[in-house]
């Protein structure tokens, strides 16, 4: 009787144990993301628009942030429809990649997503769980710019040596059985904040919320000066 009543409560706090474990390395992997897009950012922003398409300098277009107006799966399925054909930047394209790249190591396999879970497909390392991990953290990872730390007013125009701070916002899946229902949330509770759902827009991982998942929005933040000159190219 007394291992009845000892056991769940020791397992559950084993279970939650680990997931917080799981989500203090997911930011510290967050904040080395955030690092990378800054650093990013303030080359490309000034960089020769003949290398992006004729794309103007120090400009990112405002579209991709753009949230839907309409609640539940409707509004999510418009929002990863708008991520998926509007017209983002190369220079956007490229900032990003810097940030989601370092975040693979902390997103899911198909098989946890779609909880599949073997000790076999655990164990796994291949190239397509790579490759499964990857689409996740491209799809699931938003960079956004402010003139300031801490501020919820996006910029999209840049000036030359101008300090920009670059925010990363992952939507990161909570994969832990039990403490995740305990630790982490939906996805309508994870971005109930405005600026985090206006972050979130711009990726296609909102999708995932229609199989019911359990996420944490994790976000953390760098500030550069832009290295633009003042010369036009």
């Amino acid at each position: 009787m007394e291992f009845l009543v000892a056991f769940p409560i020791m397992l559950m706090f084993f279970l939650c144990l680990t997931q917080l474990g799981l989500i203090y390395t997911a930011n510290l992997s967050v904040e080395h993301a955030a690092t990378r897009a800054a650093r990013a950012a303030v080359v490309i922003l000034p960089d020769n628009p003949d290398r992006y398409d004729g794309q103007d300098m120090h400009h990112i277009n405002p579209e991709v942030y753009e949230a839907s107006s309409f609640p539940g799966g409707l509004g999510t399925i418009l929002e990863v429809i708008t991520a998926l054909t509007g017209d983002t930047s190369d220079r956007m394209s490229v900032i990003r990649r810097a940030a989601w790249i370092p975040l693979i190591p902390i997103s899911p396999s198909t098989q946890a997503i779609t909880r599949e879970f073997t000790v076999a497909n655990s164990l796994d390392s291949g190239v397509a769980k790579v490759a499964a991990s990857a689409v996740y953290s491209s799809a699931s990872t938003a960079v956004t710019f402010y003139a300031e730390p801490n501020s919820t007013e996006m910029i999209w125009d840049f000036e030359p040596r101008q300090e920009i701070t670059t925010r990363v916002t992952h939507l990161y899946y909570c994969s832990v059985p039990l403490a995740r229902m305990v630790i982490c949330k939906s996805l309508a509770d994870a971005e109930a904040d405005e600026p985090v759902r206006a972050e979130l827009s711009q990726t296609s991982g909102r999708i995932l919320s229609l199989w019911s998942g359990r996420f944490l929005a994790l976000r953390a933040e760098s500030t550069m000066p832009n290295q633009g000159a003042s010369y036009a190219w």
